[in-house]
């Protein structure tokens, strides 16, 4: 009799288990019937990040919301404008990428946006001492330059076809962020952007 006891309760238990384990892993605030959206997907991330500076890789996937990239995905994953008025001209046989900025932007600051804000992004990202461990996503380029404040034009080593999903990459001030140490200065957790967030 006392190994029928044991069994139900480690029965009893093992279910007691998978009941918790369930419910640990539904959404809190959903309908258990299933009647949600089939079309989405909610992702928790359980870390801080170690860093809000583009410059060291932070909305480098256009995930930012402190943050604008050129351009940005949409529902269904195809770029759209965001900072850049229109997708870019591609020519020279997709080694040149032009973008024309969207006019009247501006930081959280007041500061207004410019090619200059793209230029230093870039080259500082590419600089050797800046500690951005994406900058091999970005090996195809080979320059970035200001025409204007409203024109920026990106020269590639070679075609590379994705080159303009790298344009989803935050933009960072360089009247903030070019005055200190990109590294470790306080723009690293004290971010000034163009996005929404604050």
């Amino acid at each position: 009799m006392a190994a029928r006891t044991v069994r139900r309760a480690t029965a009893a238990l093992a279910t007691g288990a998978l009941a918790l384990t369930t419910a640990a892993c539904s959404n809190p605030g959903a309908d258990t019937a299933g009647s949600g959206p089939k079309d989405s997907a909610v992702v928790g991330i359980a870390y801080e990040p170690d860093t809000l500076s583009p410059l060291l890789g932070y909305g480098k996937d256009g995930n930012s919301k402190i943050f604008d990239g050129l351009l940005a995905f949409d529902a269904d994953m195809k770029l759209q404008p965001a900072l850049a008025a229109k997708l870019p001209r591609v020519s020279d046989g997709g080694l040149t990428y032009t973008y024309t900025l969207r006019p009247g932007v501006t930081f959280s600051d007041g500061a207004p946006f410019t090619a200059k804000d793209v230029v230093f992004t870039y080259e500082t990202i590419l600089d050797p001492k800046t500690n951005n461990p994406s900058r091999t996503e970005l090996d195809a380029l080979k320059s970035v330059e200001a025409v204007g404040d409203d024109t920026v034009v990106f020269h590639l080593k070679y075609p590379y076809a994705p080159f303009a999903e790298r344009t989803v990459h935050a933009i960072a001030p360089e009247h903030v962020a070019g005055g200190q140490d990109v590294n470790t200065g306080a723009f690293t957790t004290k971010p000034i952007g163009t996005g929404p967030y604050v």
